[in-house]
């Protein structure tokens, strides 16, 4: 099988600083809300409380978490402004145009690449309450142009230089993460390869009439290296202890959550974290995410320099198209990947 189609199979598949917003619970899959949601609806989880305000902020603590807090990454305010003003534009087109880059033909969805929404993969699946354009956009080769969108006219050169520059930012990220593991600078960076996978995601989360009763992207963990995350307004929620924690919106800046892939890599050090989109009755959400992976032949395993007698291998050895196989399946219903791969 070729990486290709390997990788095809992937995109089928496919935090301490803030103030607490509800207690965890956990999405059922017992009841529709037929009296607000269309056919094929996201689930329903057990009503929980509005989400409190992220008020006063503590400081973040020194302990490794899945995510950073909103990060300034000297890119202007101007270039982020016109990557969000694209993605709404896109999102605003009229139904017709939008389907031009479906990923659903003859009624067969050929893969996550091109706009849609959830996969049906499971019977129940919890769904999510949002629409997306999902492009692949590293390697270059894999790129599927058809699907990339003509309007707004800008839209594809914008595409491409965001990406350009949070390659830059994430490869950053990277070497200080391989300070803090007392890695070699480059380490990471030269692991991670020009040959990573980088895939962009569009998300718009319509106003909803029942935030109390629908997500807009049900709680799970990234199967990322890294995730970046460009928002417009509030509404992403990590989980500590049980509590749900809303993440600020500050301006001109990202957000990175780590994923299994690195928290497999680091051994532990960094963790994937379990997170969520509420949805909110009074206004729309607008996000703009590139997900960061391997090439899918890769040999998932610990960096061999964090393993040693005091702290062995917390995680097997596993190729990374098997471990996205089991993210796939465990991603549709609100499993953990990461604990089937722990020792």
């Amino acid at each position: 099988m070729t990486s290709n189609s390997r990788f095809s199979r992937y995109l089928r598949s496919c935090k301490s600083w803030w103030a607490p917003a509800c207690r965890s619970h956990r999405a059922s899959t017992s009841f529709l809300c037929k009296t607000v949601l269309p056919r094929r609806s996201p689930r329903c989880p057990s009503p929980s409380p509005s989400s409190t305000s992220a008020g006063c902020l503590p400081a973040a603590p020194k302990s490794s978490t899945s995510c950073g807090p909103p990060w300034r990454t000297g890119t202007s305010s101007c270039f982020l402004a016109e990557a969000m003003k694209v993605t709404r534009e896109f999102f605003n087109l009229p139904l017709e145009e939008k389907q031009k880059y479906s990923n659903i033909v003859d009624g067969e969805k050929l893969g996550m690449d091109g706009y849609g929404n959830d996969m049906v993969v499971k019977e129940n699946q919890v769904l999510d309450w949002n629409d997306r354009l999902n492009l692949l956009v590293e390697p270059e080769s894999l790129r599927t142009y058809r699907l990339w969108p003509t309007q707004p006219p800008s839209f594809r050169d914008i595409l491409s230089e965001y990406t350009i520059k949070c390659k830059a930012a994430a490869n950053l990220v990277f070497r200080n993460m391989a300070k803090m593991l007392n890695l070699q600078e480059e380490h990471l960076v030269n692991m991670i390869g020009d040959n990573s996978i980088t895939q962009a995601i569009f998300n718009y989360y319509p106003q909803c009439p029942r935030p109390d009763h629908v997500l807009g992207l049900k709680a799970h963990i990234d199967g990322s290296i890294i995730t970046v995350n460009f928002a417009d307004a509030e509404g992403l929620q990590l989980q500590k202890n049980g509590v749900w924690y809303n993440v600020p919106i500050v301006p001109n800046a990202l957000v990175m959550n780590v994923g299994d892939i690195m928290e497999i890599l680091s051994n532990g050090f960094f963790k994937s974290l379990v997170h969520r989109v509420v949805t909110n009755a009074e206004k729309e959400r607008l996000s703009f995410v590139l997900v960061y992976t391997l090439e899918l032949e890769t040999e998932l395993e610990p960096v061999s320099e964090l393993v040693d007698d005091k702290r062995p291998a917390q995680y097997m050895k596993i190729k990374l198209h098997d471990y996205m196989e089991k993210y796939h399946d465990t991603y549709a219903t609100g499993t953990l990947a990461i604990d089937g791969v722990k020792i």
